[in-house]
């Protein structure tokens, strides 16, 4: 009986983004990645509990409260831990054999495990950011509401599953490039994420929420999704097509230096592999 040919394609990647454990939630990870990603609707729940019962003001309250710290803080988190480890934890396991011994192109590898790190991030970072949405706007449902911001409700998820895929691209390479990525990477989170909007305007360009932002001000007209910048240094907002290159260039660059690393790293695992074996 002829044995079944191995997946090609967009197939092959899939199965790689299945079959994929490396970076995967469990333990301290599953439950600290869970609490970033839920404390902000807590905190809405326990501000609408401290107010007698007054609800909160509707989309301008899920913008600033919900949004915002969502795209601009809880999401680069989650992203520096699922991303940095979609490869780091084979070396740091001592399981990179596996990786490097599978019949399959690199390309094929890194998009793989990086679509299992965007699939996971979304999973963990949209339901509350919908739930918060609703939440916000309880008290002023209706048909008319509803048709007037469920648009903009599309619009931030859009945003920030773009916001996802650019850096989980960039983390994928930090867990390759780095001896330390998920530090480096919270590192790079806190310079040009959670105060990138305080740096001038040609450092600011290399924060991708602020571009996920600046798309999402064009999108809606909604002030909250502004960063300080604008008032600071007192910079006009780059165009949309101007912020999703740099999104998309983010995911090219990170994605097509990951496949050069993870090929440069199996050339000095072999080298060094075979340095052992000519010594003994």
């Amino acid at each position: 009986m002829a044995q079944p040919q191995p997946p090609t394609g967009m197939a092959a990647v899939l199965a790689v983004s299945r079959a994929t454990s490396a970076g995967g939630l469990r333990g301290r990870r599953l439950w600290g990645v869970l609490f970033v990603a839920w404390l902000p609707l807590l905190l809405q729940v326990m501000v609408m509990a401290f107010r007698d019962g007054s609800p909160l003001s509707g989309f301008n309250s899920f913008v600033t409260h919900g949004c915002r710290i969502t795209v601009q803080t809880v999401t680069p988190v989650i992203l520096a831990f699922l991303g940095t480890g979609a490869f780091s934890d084979e070396w740091s396991l001592g399981t990179s054999h596996y990786v490097t011994g599978l019949p399959l192109s690199r390309t094929t590898l890194v998009l793989g495990r990086w679509l299992r790190v965007l699939r996971s991030a979304l999973l963990i970072v949209l339901p509350p950011l919908v739930l918060s949405f609703f939440l916000n706007l309880v008290q002023f449902f209706s048909a008319d509401t509803l048709r007037e911001y469920l648009p903009a409700l599309l619009y931030v998820l859009l945003g920030t599953s773009l916001l996802a895929a650019g850096m989980g691209a960039l983390f994928v390479l930090f867990g390759l490039l780095v001896r330390r990525p998920l530090m480096a990477a919270l590192v790079y989170v806190f310079m040009f994420e959670m105060a990138g909007g305080m740096l001038p305007p040609s450092f600011m360009a290399l924060s991708l929420n602020s571009h996920v932002r600046n798309i999402l001000w064009q999108l809606t007209g909604h002030d909250g999704f502004l960063g300080p910048a604008q008032e600071i240094w007192k910079t006009d907002p780059s165009s949309i097509a101007a912020s999703l290159t740099w999104l998309v260039g983010a995911v090219l660059f990170g994605l097509g230096l990951a496949v050069l690393r993870l090929r440069a790293k199996e050339s000095g695992d072999s080298s060094a592999a075979a340095g052992e074996d000519t010594e003994s």
